[in-house]
């Protein structure tokens, strides 16, 4: 009887954790996971999230956490709003990290196009989408690896 009941369990926890990504990124959207160009410390890190607000750069896993929904607002900029928290993106003077949609230019970011990649541009700031170790923070663009992110599409 009891293997009957952990394949229940199995089940139903699959079953929760599918539906609370059905939450924060619906049936026929594309969520991305986007990960740094840089080298070093922080090569191959993701941009990733927690139900908390925090915002940070860590190894690929899989979990919904590191998946952001783009949705247009305008003038060619977006919202990226995390998959497993419905929190947005949000730059400050302080740094980087996620808040309820308030409509501000703080959480609108436009995507520059660069070879091998791209920045991550916060309209309100006018600067770029940097790792710094685990963290993130905005910094002047410079025309580096370091500073640059690619993306690679997830289905809802």
């Amino acid at each position: 009887m009891f293997p009957s009941v952990k394949i229940f369990v199995l089940c139903l926890v699959f079953t929760i954790a599918h539906c609370n990504d059905k939450l924060h990124c619906r049936e026929g959207d594309t969520s991305y996971i986007i990960m740094t160009k840089a080298e070093g410390e922080n090569k191959n890190r993701v941009l990733d999230s927690n139900n908390f607000g925090k915002v940070y750069t860590h190894d690929l896993n899989g979990m919904k956490w590191q998946r952001w929904v783009a949705t247009k607002t305008s003038g060619g900029f977006y919202t990226l709003k995390n998959v497993g928290s419905g929190l947005l993106l949000e730059g400050s003077g302080v740094g980087v990290f996620s808040a309820k949609s308030n409509g501000q230019s703080s959480q609108q970011w436009h995507q520059m196009m660069a070879p091998g990649g791209f920045y991550i541009e916060n309209k309100e700031y006018k600067q770029v989408l940097v790792p710094d170790g685990d963290s993130l923070v905005l910094r002047n663009r410079v025309n580096s690896v370091d500073q640059m992110w690619t993306s690679s599409d997830v289905p809802c």
